[in-house]
């Protein structure tokens, strides 16, 4: 079996992307989990709360940990004398890595790059932070602390709104010479905002060049991510033995400082909002050796609160940091919560497995690809549909009609409703010669800017025997953002393009509307009159196989599903876009089937079957014999035996596997689609997740033979 090779922190160099060249950036090295951070832990923020009053309370529902808010001697001393870890919020100090209100009130809406209050090029703000960062940890460190938080929902703005910072003198120097570093000459001697290549975005995108802006939102990343480097350096001289990084992480973005390949380098924990697929991308760029938390806002919903916890567990979180409004009151907790704490207490116990250092995440051999230059460009597409009024695209705004965010669920969604597991992988580790030889099948989702040598890197690993598969407007844009007439991998894909015929309704270039922000997400996609194959929309009216393909993949003179052969690998350009399976009517429906259906098909066609069927047993109470379920239990008093009679579909589920040495630990969970404004506002009602829930019997159907199955909430043996 493979082993995963690429963990994040074990190399302190690694590649990533900086401009038109891959150069090296430092990262942090991983520490493992203290010895008592051994299963999942619940947090409680410190508000409308106090542990030192209402630990009992915390206790009577199984609840094991709690936060420190900076300098805290006094609760660090209490946490030690009753054995309670916590972590410590705000070591850094606040504000210190985001603008606070009124700043943002001074900058917001300029269109051009403006000085950063608190620079982080000032060494006057570093020393700041480092002497918050020295006070905190001191008070700390010696008790059970589990990690050093810098600062919450830091941005090098505020969260990822468009702010053009920091345009600082110190700033602007460090530009030149980021420039200088992987180029050997700064190419602009001034930093570019998004006004600065806006009118310039004509109808033809092989017309675009993004590159100036591009360039400097690609150095403002590396800014913030040198930023946190430092400071976790300078926190692990002061306790080496407790990570450091920051909680509130946000959605990746052009903006705030959000590449995630670079920040995941630079810090040793993170809890991040699960924003358009943000857990899936931690889950595989931190690995095991750095920790990762979840935020839990729950307000009354027992049954939804349970599925949270037990969803990110199996995801592979340590724990969550919990929002208790309305929690403890009058010396007793909520009943929602006493009704949850036999969940909780279970749910620990099965922790130990999932949470197991040395057991890893065992996906299949399929890796998605992270192209933050796409992101970039694809967020310039999104904000044509603003004109001038662009920076009032707020992060809540692009948090739920971010084309990119969107995808990216779609794809996440869609392969594990497949039955199939995955990892994201950057642009470091696609560099990598060991990539060929862990990954069979890589998906390029919306991979609108690729670089020529990520080009070459991807036409390599299909002639020697790769499958790639593209959804829509692959590599028509440098990794600079500067238009392509003739996509990078045209080539490998055999396709050719027309883009004088338009994309999706043939007008607009913005998948999703932000100006309609008000309406439900469906209302807001721009495909009225947009071509349809198997009720999936085609984005790209004028692209067509170089080689005649199946007439029934041909719409309106668009071609999909267009297949190819390259050296002893294949290629396989959908020109279809699955933004709509984000939404839960859609994924459990016909449409959803389809697409199911064709990446199931596509992947099974080169050998990749799905290694679990879930379906739900139909049963039957009976009263004569055993069965081969043999499941007894009490009901009203008297032994009900229960057996199968059948099965059904059952939609949105999704199996997980986790690997330690040659056992396996199988979690199989309801696939809800939950988005960031789901879990930030508290509301727990997610699509796919039942409003009441049921105990269910389901039917494991296996690829490999198994042996030795074991419940471990139960303790029973299965066979």
């Amino acid at each position: 079996m493979l082993k995963k090779m690429f963990l994040a922190g074990l190399c302190l160099l690694c590649l990533v992307q900086a401009g038109s060249a891959l150069v090296e950036q430092e990262a942090a090295p991983g520490i493992a989990p203290k010895s008592y951070w051994d299963k999942f832990v619940i947090l409680v923020w410190q508000y409308q709360t106090d542990v030192k009053k209402d630990l009992d309370l915390y206790r009577s529902v199984n609840i094991n940990g709690f936060h420190i808010d900076g300098t805290g001697k006094a609760q660090a001393n209490f946490a030690k004398e009753n054995n309670i870890p916590f972590y410590v919020d705000h070591a850094g100090g606040k504000g210190n890595l985001y603008l606070n209100a009124d700043d943002v009130n001074k900058i917001k809406g300029k269109k051009e790059v403006v000085p950063r209050p608190n620079s982080l090029k000032d060494p006057k703000v570093m020393a700041k932070i480092k002497a918050l960062l020295k006070s905190s940890i001191t008070a700390a460190k010696g008790s059970l602390p589990l990690f050093y938080a810098f600062d919450d929902e830091i941005s090098t703005g505020s969260f990822t709104a468009p702010i053009e910072t920091d345009g600082s003198p110190a700033s602007v120097k460090a530009y030149l010479k980021y420039q200088q570093d992987y180029k050997g000459a700064a190419r602009y001697s001034t930093p570019a905002s998004f006004e600065d290549v806006r009118k310039s975005m004509g109808p033809k995108l092989s017309k675009w060049d993004l590159a100036k802006w591009i360039s400097w939102r690609t150095y403002m990343d590396t800014y913030f991510a040198d930023a946190l480097l430092e400071l976790t350096k300078y926190a692990n001289s002061l306790d080496p033995s407790t990570p450091a990084g920051f909680v509130g992480g946000l959605n990746p973005s052009p903006y705030g400082g959000t590449d995630y390949t670079k920040l995941t380098k630079s810090i040793q924990c993170m809890e991040a909002y699960d924003i358009n697929g943000t857990n899936e991308i931690l889950r595989s760029f931190l690995g095991k050796d750095k920790e990762r938390v979840i935020t839990w806002f729950n307000q009354g919903d027992s049954e939804g609160g349970s599925w949270h916890i037990w969803y990110y567990m199996v995801h592979g979180v340590r724990g969550v940091i919990a929002w208790p409004e309305g929690w403890f009151k009058n010396n007793t907790a909520a009943g929602w919560l006493l009704k949850m704490k036999d969940s909780i207490k279970d749910l620990q116990e099965v922790s130990k497995y999932v949470l197991d250092v040395d057991a890893k995440f065992d996906a299949d051999p399929i890796a998605l690809y992270y192209s933050h230059p796409s992101i970039q460009v694809g967020w310039a597409m999104d904000a044509t549909v603003h004109l001038n009024t662009w920076p009032n695209r707020g992060s809540s705004l692009d948090n739920d009609s971010s084309t990119a965010g969107r995808n990216r669920v779609a794809w996440n969604k869609l392969l594990e409703d497949s039955g199939y597991q995955y990892d994201y992988v950057g642009y470091d580790t696609l560099a990598n010669p060991e990539f060929i030889k862990k990954y069979k099948v890589l998906v390029l989702p919306r991979a609108l800017a690729l670089s020529d040598k990520e080009g070459e890197i991807i036409r390599k690993f299909v002639t020697e025997g790769g499958v790639v598969i593209a959804d829509y407007m692959a590599g028509i844009f440098t990794e600079m953002g500067e238009g392509r007439r003739t996509g990078v991998l045209d080539d490998v894909f055999g396709v050719k393009r027309n883009e004088d015929k338009g994309f999706f309704d043939g007008k607009n270039v913005a998948e999703v509307n932000g100006e309609a922000y008000t309406a439900p997400f469906m209302k807001r996609l721009s495909y009225s009159g947009a071509f349809r194959w198997n009720d999936i929309v085609i984005p790209e009216r004028g692209t067509e196989a170089k080689k005649p393909g199946d007439p029934a993949n041909k719409v309106s003179g668009a071609d999909v599903v267009i297949k190819n052969t390259v050296g002893s690998g294949k290629s396989y350009y959908l020109n279809l876009t699955p933004v709509e399976y984000t939404d839960i009517s859609r994924r459990d429906s016909s449409y959803g089937t389809a697409w199911q259906k064709l990446i199931r098909g596509i992947l099974e066609e080169n050998g990749f079957k799905p290694r679990l069927e879930i379906k739900e047993a139909v049963t039957r109470v009976v009263k004569e014999k055993a069965t081969r379920l043999g499941n007894a239990r009490k009901a009203k008093g008297e032994p009900v035996i229960v057996e199968v009679v059948g099965t059904k579909e059952l939609p949105v589920m999704e199996s997980l596997f986790w690997k330690k040495g040659d056992v396996y630990y199988l979690c199989v969970v309801r696939n809800a689609s939950n988005y960031g404004g789901d879990l930030i506002t508290g509301k727990v009602s997610l699509q796919g997740l039942d409003s009441k829930i049921k105990e269910l019997y389901v039917e494991l159907s296996f690829r490999d033979s198994v042996k030795k199955i074991k419940n471990l909430k139960t303790g029973k043996e299965l066979g």
